[in-house]
């Protein structure tokens, strides 16, 4: 028994201060967590979020590489649909297109989006929302067209390692998809919000304006040794120069193996008999179809009426293009003649009330009216008439028809056997193997080696895009021989890293140029601004606008009428914050602003004056309305899941790692 003397005798009071100790530790685990210093114990860490589990020891959830590179999958595509069609045909001829995409995304974003992902899953799992792989590859199938290239291709370009992980990715944003659709149904907007809103994005302003753009401020700005001394040791980690290293390597590549694999007729029959569900399809016809569009404000009752009419004259006719040629022509008619692919109830390009009555069709009977939209987003209603003119029954169709297909499919099973033994050989081989040079010559293969690339990344010149096993081949070290890799073109790839050089920050006389720049441009967008205030004053104290701004690099012109958000022509971009600095706009106002596409790094800066105001007209409104309301709710619907998701990141605790400098 321990007495209270006991504890001022050095010899008994050193076991309880140790068994003291231990509490502490254990207690000072189980509550942090079993990570203390992520960034610096593994810089493949980029963020984290508090774990679902009651697990002690896994008391985070971390964003790695793989999360990031789905972000950054799922960002590309976002910034995508806001880029010009003639830009992205331009970029995709250059096969530019993905590399400026990824440029326009931070890390930072990177991190949030892959942390959205995470919280969308967990909501997913506690609202019981799936989706299976077997509707995904369903709803593929009934897609017109879709063959096992189109898939491998797809896959290819959103840098996916195989068509398995391409179905799994429909899956995830097919889940995403209904919990952001269920966590904005409470999205709502009165007659009088509308009106508000319309107002704000339809009213019609004529400015006189003058700018002055950062660029025409650069050469003004001086930059002394000392600052750019200073401007190098804040922003080091802009100029580090990553660690590099050279691969050797050997390949096989998925098209080389492809061409030699050529199948005879006796093969392909074997093949098709013993995949005969692959070739399974359902009943199907196919139509010619008159689609008349019914334009905003039209009545749909006289276009339902006036289809309804033509269906006599169509039934008399075999082709229906010299009749939609002649309503066209004569009558002015938004009217169309066309032939369908092949259709069922599986066809997701056509609304369901469509694809139900042309599948009853009866001989060659012209269906009544059909009320349908034309596309997916409902933004513009149509009335059709259809007839059917060929029938597809169900069941696997003749060896003839789908020879090309069933040649396709065999030479894809194939090829995936012979890499796979490749890649079989190759592994065994590299056990006696002490070098590239050495497994090379025992393969009889040539041994190739990269130029110097970045030690992290995935796109490895040459040897190919290693995206899946990005980690495994950044974690290779000098000398070290890989295991066979597949790359995301299929190619068999072994990789040996050779002449690493560590990241390290260059000499400041070889990034002064790039300083100078850099500093010039942060301080010329001050001066801009410092500019415009001034010539603001001068025509708020009653300058003439013309006199105030005459030295303004852009002088004072006059715009035509034009919305609050559209571009400004003489300067070439629109007017950041514009919307709120004219909520009560009215001829003779006068304002600064600065313009571009980006809030936090504008162009420059204007100056201007209303010079004539034309508000929006409710009879435009209420034609308006329909279309300008689903927009509006659109709108509400992501700021809606975004707030959701901003509050679900700040309860799990979501904490950005910036990687060790």
């Amino acid at each position: 028994m321990v007495k209270l003397q006991d504890m001022r005798n050095p010899r008994h009071l050193r076991w309880p201060l140790y068994f003291l100790f231990a509490v502490v530790c254990v207690s000072f685990i189980f509550f942090y967590g079993w990570h203390p210093s992520e960034s610096q114990r593994n810089p493949g860490i980029y963020g984290k979020l508090l774990s679902e589990s009651s697990n002690p020891f896994k008391r985070w959830t971390y964003i790695r590489r793989p999360q990031m590179m789905d972000a950054n999958r799922h960002l590309m595509e976002y910034n995508e649909m806001f880029l010009p069609q003639m830009a992205r045909q331009v970029l995709q001829q250059r096969n530019m297109l993905d590399t400026v995409m990824s440029r326009l995304i931070t890390t930072d974003e990177e991190v949030q989006d892959a942390a959205n992902q995470i919280l969308i899953d967990r909501a997913a799992r506690e609202m019981g929302i799936t989706a299976t792989r077997e509707e995904i590859i369903k709803g593929i199938k009934a897609q017109p067209g879709v063959n096992e290239q189109m898939l491998e291709y797809l896959a290819y370009q959103k840098r996916l390692g195989s068509k398995q992980e391409l179905i799994e990715y429909f899956r995830r944003q097919n889940e995403a998809e209904r919990v952001r659709n269920f966590k904005s149904m409470v999205a709502q907007a009165s007659l009088f919000e509308l009106w508000q809103e319309y107002s704000l994005a339809n009213d019609k302003l004529k400015l006189e304006i003058a700018a002055f753009p950062n660029d025409d401020f650069t050469s003004k700005v001086l930059v002394t040794d000392q600052d750019v001394k200073s401007w190098y040791d804040s922003h080091r980690k802009d100029y580090r120069i990553p660690s590099q290293r050279r691969y050797l390597y050997i390949k096989t590549s998925r098209e080389d193996v492809s061409k030699t694999v050529k199948p005879t007729t006796d093969q392909l029959l074997e093949f098709y008999k013993q995949n005969q569900k692959n070739y399974e399809r359902s009943a199907a016809v196919k139509v010619r179809e008159l689609q008349l569009m019914v334009r905003s404000g039209e009545s749909i009752a006289q276009a339902m009426n006036l289809m309804d009419d033509l269906r006599t004259s169509a039934a008399k006719m075999t082709d229906w293009n010299p009749l939609a040629d002649t309503l066209r022509e004569k009558k002015k008619l938004p009217i169309y003649s066309r032939e369908s692919d092949w259709l069922n109830s599986e066809s997701s390009e056509r609304p369901a009330n469509y694809i139900a009555t042309v599948t009853t069709l009866a001989g060659d009977a012209v269906s009544t009216p059909i009320l349908s939209t034309l596309n997916m987003d409902n933004e513009t209603t149509s009335v059709r008439i259809a007839r059917v003119i060929a029938r597809r029954p169900a069941g696997v169709p003749p060896f003839d028809e789908i020879r090309a297909q069933v040649q396709n499919d065999y030479v894809t099973q194939e090829t995936d056997r012979q890499l796979k033994d490749v890649s079989d050989k190759w592994k065994l081989a590299k056990r006696n193997a002490k070098n590239m040079a050495e497994l090379a010559k025992s393969l009889g293969v040539d041994d190739r080696i990269t130029s110097m690339t970045d030690a992290t990344s995935y796109i490895i010149p040459g040897a190919g895009v290693f995206q899946t096993d990005a980690d495994y081949v950044a974690s290779l070290s000098d000398g070290t021989i890989s295991d066979p890799v597949a790359s995301t073109d299929g190619s068999i790839v072994m990789l040996q890293p050779t002449d690493t050089v560590p990241e390290r920050d260059p000499d400041i006389k070889d990034v002064r140029a790039k300083i100078v720049a850099a500093i010039q441009n942060d301080r010329s967008g001050g001066l801009a601004r410092k500019a415009a205030e001034d010539a603001l004053k001068l025509v708020q104290s009653g300058a003439q606008f013309k006199q105030a701004l005459a030295d303004a690099p852009i002088k004072p012109t006059v715009t035509d009428p034009q919305t609050r958000t559209q571009q400004v022509k003489v300067l070439r971009a629109p007017l950041i914050d514009f919307t709120r600095l004219t909520l009560r706009a009215a001829k003779g106002s006068v304002g600064m602003s600065p313009f571009g596409n980006d809030k936090d790094q504008p162009l420059g800066y204007a100056v201007w004056m209303v010079v004539d105001y034309q508000p929006a007209g409710m009879k435009q409104f209420a034609a308006d309305r329909q279309r300008f309301e689903r927009d509006y709710l659109e709108i509400q619907r992501l700021a809606l899941v975004n707030e959701w998701l901003r509050d679900e990141r700040a309860k799990a605790g979501f904490e950005i790692i910036k990687q060790q400098e």
